[in-house]
């Protein structure tokens, strides 16, 4: 066991958010529970307050790498959507806003549809969601009578498949690009099957490399200034990029913001024109990420670094 106050580095928890309840409350909990001095502590992409699963959340400046693992790694979920009802949020926990028969489908067509997903796809967000408009919520907008409808943007489908069907109901496993919202991918589905529809489960099983399986649920969150600091994940465990081991001539470079040139790759590991590294000094305490570019490692965020 150690104590909350000897965590100094970026660590990120992966927590398995059980359906019905939100994940800023998640976060909360978990920051109470870690006290003062564990540093500002958020999640890495929401999930709706009925939906399960995976849910990342990072301490001491971990979530700087927000927009990395978004653009890095697909998330998957399994969905369950149902047909013949559509509903305002596109959930369970929405009210019903349109009722439809809904056809006798077979198994060939439904897949055929699902398929035709596949790749880029354009899709608007859900008025019922966190898109921002005006720097608030479109659901806090809906929630006072406005309905804000953005603009469809452009998502990746990298794999869906059908999973389970039965009379008005479809389980299907689907990798998305970050932003893709599943609700309205379901409602996109069910139009296109003639129908219309709202989703009734939802699990977030992976982001990347990090998956529902591993996830600590909630019996062994951390509850109180102590606790097991092996459930806490370094940035290096999470994203497995090559790692280069600064010098001590290099190490102060870096340190006072300038490129630097490559001393070692550990595992004999090689990098080409664009590639990331985690960069450490001789002890493997993390300095932050850097990128190539000319020969020289270029610095995309740094942690605070006290020399020891």
């Amino acid at each position: 066991m150690e104590s909350h106050s000897t965590i100094k580095r970026p660590f990120i928890l992966n927590i398995y958010k059980p359906s019905g309840v939100g994940s800023t409350k998640v976060v909360a909990r978990i920051k109470r529970a870690l006290g003062k001095s564990v540093k500002k502590i958020g999640h890495f992409g929401t999930l709706d307050p009925f939906a399960e699963g995976v849910l990342l959340i990072g301490g001491n400046g971990a979530c700087r790498l927000n927009d990395f693992l978004h653009e890095r790694y697909p998330k998957t979920y399994l969905a369950t959507g149902k047909l013949g009802i559509k509903t305002d949020t596109g959930d369970l926990e929405g009210e019903s806003i349109e009722e439809c028969e809904v056809l006798k489908l077979t198994e060939s067509k439904i897949s055929e549809v699902l398929n035709s997903f596949l790749g880029e796809y354009m899709q608007a967000p859900p008025i019922f969601s966190a898109t921002k408009h005006q720097g608030k919520a479109l659901y806090q907008w809906a929630r006072e009578g406005v309905q804000v409808k953005k603009e469809p943007v452009k998502r990746t489908i990298h794999s869906i498949e059908l999973v389970e069907h039965n009379s008005d109901t479809i389980i299907f496993r689907v990798s998305v690009s970050t932003g893709t919202y599943i609700r309205t991918l379901f409602e996109d589905i069910a139009e296109k099957l003639g129908s219309v529809g709202h989703l009734i489960g939802l699990k977030r099983e992976s982001i990347g490399p990090m998956k529902y399986t591993e996830s600590l649920s909630e019996s062994v969150w951390p509850d109180s200034e102590d606790f097991d600091s092996s459930s806490f994940l370094t940035l290096q465990d999470c994203f497995q990029i090559p790692e280069l081991v600064l010098d001590d001539l290099e190490l102060k470079l870096y340190s006072h913001g300038n490129p630097v040139e490559i001393h070692r790759i550990s595992m004999g590991d090689t990098l080409s024109e664009g590639d990331m590294a985690w960069l450490t000094d001789p002890r493997g305490e993390l300095l932050g990420l850097g990128q190539l570019a000319e020969g020289k490692m270029t610095s995309c965020f740094n942690f605070p670094y006290t020399p020891r």
